[in-house]
């Protein structure tokens, strides 16, 4: 497993480590990666920007090393390009989408890219054919989060003790379980569990879902590997997140408890805790919520 945490442009070579932790105006933010109790690889990768508020979390796909590679590939190209479109200006790659700001086109950007490295890496070296990748990623400018996601990794929203599930499966299961043709219950013991319908590497270009949801103080942001809600209910999130004390607390124990329960996969969760950004005060929250 490698997981990296990409710093500054100024700062040192990314870091390769198993835990994160980090503090920023906004939010504080922690996260860890496991290899689990039953897999010998660990496929999982994340990305921490804490200066663009930029988490990536991506689960490969294709067996040993492509996997890990496919994953690899897009917790560093995602970065790199909200990176450059920070620098360099509003240019989207792909057609942008109207209901949404430019920040999040440009996510959709930095994805549709990672998406097309993977696919050509793919054409290129016959030991990386079928590698793929799911991917959550989100960026914050607050009181505005970001949202965009590729595959089964899931992002949730825990506010007042209610969890809300910001992404939608993109499994076979679910899609039934959409179209009303089996329960969720069924969907969680299906041996179709694992079939995804889109993914990162598949084709030349990737459809990929986007939101916005308004965040405030006390709200919690996890993203998420299946690897973690395979094994721990909704419910076993949110009351973890909530009797944490830290982020790193909450991203500790949930991965515990994943493994407690079995760690039938790889586990990698980034938890973000949204405090008031003191550079904007109340009344910059305010104008930020009211679109001023």
């Amino acid at each position: 497993m490698r997981l990296r945490i990409l710093q500054s442009e100024s700062a040192a070579a990314p870091q390769t480590r198993d835990v994160f932790a980090a503090s920023a105006p906004g939010f504080d933010v922690a996260a860890r990666t496991d290899v689990g109790r039953r897999r010998a690889n660990n496929e999982d990768n994340f990305s921490v920007v804490p200066e663009l508020g930029l988490f990536v979390l991506s689960d490969g796909m294709g067996g040993e090393a492509a996997g890990e590679l496919a994953s690899k590939i897009t917790v560093e190209e995602i970065p790199r390009h909200m990176k450059e479109a920070a620098r360099d200006g509003p240019a989207v790659m792909g057609e942008a989408n109207p209901q949404f700001s430019t920040l999040t086109n440009h996510l959709a950007g930095a994805i549709r890219r990672s998406n097309r490295v993977i696919w050509e890496a793919a054409q290129h070296h016959a030991s990386q054919r079928g590698m793929g990748a799911t991917v959550v990623a989100a960026v914050l400018r607050q009181p505005v989060l970001s949202v965009a996601h590729v595959g089964d990794s899931r992002i949730y929203l825990l506010r007042n003790g209610e969890l809300q599930q910001l992404t939608q499966d993109h499994s076979l299961v679910m899609e039934q379980v959409r179209r009303g043709l089996i329960t969720r219950e069924e969907a969680e013991h299906s041996d179709m569990a694992n079939i995804i319908i889109r993914a990162l590497g598949a084709e030349e270009t990737v459809k990929v879902d986007l939101d916005e949801v308004y965040v405030m103080p006390g709200d919690h942001v996890v993203l998420c590997s299946d690897g973690l809600t395979k094994m721990v209910p909704d419910g076993g999130i949110a009351q973890v997140v909530a009797e944490a004390e830290t982020a790193q607390q909450a991203s500790e124990r949930l991965v515990d408890i994943a493994n407690e329960a079995g760690g039938e996969d790889n586990i990698t969760v980034v938890v973000v805790r949204i405090k008031e950004d003191t550079r904007k005060g109340l009344w910059g929250w305010l104008k930020g919520l009211l679109g001023w």
